[in-house]
């Protein structure tokens, strides 16, 4: 049985520029790749397809399931048996079921010696999701499009630093960008999103006020639930106190070369 890392991700900044004429998002986001993410095990060669989630709740709809479908579409091969331990925090802007679903496509292509060409690899990913299709490569990468339009930067000196990730609660990115006005588009803040998830989730909106006061500096990654922030901090304990919330110390955010 084989083990994969797959790691999670920051958006920097996350601009929604406008609502485009298809019903999409026009977005400018620059990601990283963080060094902390969930275990994939992969099991080849088995008598029928089984997957095992230590969160029961991702059993139904799982974006591992469907990245085997999607590549057994293309490609005939044997049942699998995968293991999926979660880590990231569902639903909290940090990439966590996108990872797993693209570490799946680049595992099985690997284990099952597939020849799936780089074309045939992104259309899969992106039909999965415009996050996944930043995995493939992972580092760091600036996404521009409806997310789908990725460029490949060289590491950022001010993201290779420790980082704390406070997560408080699931935020669900369908309903948020329904909750977007027209003055949030643009790059006046530093996530379109932010403001509308403070309008709509009061119990987030309290939790991001409790960390601002403590440090001005805390951002939030992607649609939310997660709160980050850079550099060197002596205030643990006081957010121990402070916040009824697990949180996470992942340390040195990072570009893989």
């Amino acid at each position: 049985m084989e083990k994969f890392i797959c790691n999670g991700k920051l958006n920097l900044y996350l601009y929604v520029l406008n609502k485009r004429a298809d019903g999409y998002h026009e977005i400018e986001s620059l990601m990283s790749e963080i060094e902390y993410g969930d275990e994939l095990f992969i099991d080849i060669n088995r008598d029928k397809d089984e997957l095992y989630c230590s969160d029961s709740s991702l059993l139904s709809d799982n974006l591992v399931a469907r990245a085997v479908d999607l590549l057994r579409s293309i490609r005939d091969f044997a049942p699998c048996k995968i293991i999926l331990n979660k880590f990231i925090p569902i639903a909290s802007g940090m990439g966590g079921g996108s990872s797993d679903a693209a570490n799946t496509i680049l595992a099985l292509n690997s284990l099952y010696d597939l020849k799936l060409s780089r074309d045939e690899i992104f259309n899969i990913a992106k039909s999965l999701g415009m996050d996944v299709s930043f995995f493939i490569d992972g580092g760091i990468q600036l996404a521009t499009g409806r997310g789908e339009i990725l460029e490949r930067l060289e590491a950022i000196s001010c993201v290779k630093k420790d980082v704390l990730i406070v997560y408080r609660e699931p935020s669900f990115s369908s309903n948020i960008y329904s909750w977007l006005l027209p003055e949030d588009f643009g790059r006046e803040n530093y996530n379109s999103l932010l403001k509308p998830v403070l309008r709509n989730n009061k119990e987030l909106a309290k939790f991001y006020r409790e960390l601002f006061e403590l440090d001005s500096n805390f951002k939030m990654t992607g649609a939310g639930g997660a709160f980050f922030l850079f550099g060197d901090y002596d205030y643990l304990d006081e957010i121990k106190s402070m916040v009824d919330a697990p949180f996470k110390i992942i340390t040195k955010a990072y570009s893989r070369s």
